[in-house]
């Protein structure tokens, strides 16, 4: 029961870590169109 505690507690502490990438410089209305030519694929 103790660990259940602890990864709750760990869990709980660290999802807001991952809230702060925000898509605010992302606009999703806008197309944006590439022109060229392949040279290479990795």
């Amino acid at each position: 029961m103790r660990y259940v505690v602890a990864l709750a507690v760990l869990f709980g502490l660290t999802s807001p870590v991952s809230s702060h990438h925000s898509d605010a410089g992302m606009d999703m209305d806008s197309v944006v169109t590439f022109e060229g030519t392949v040279t290479q694929f990795n």
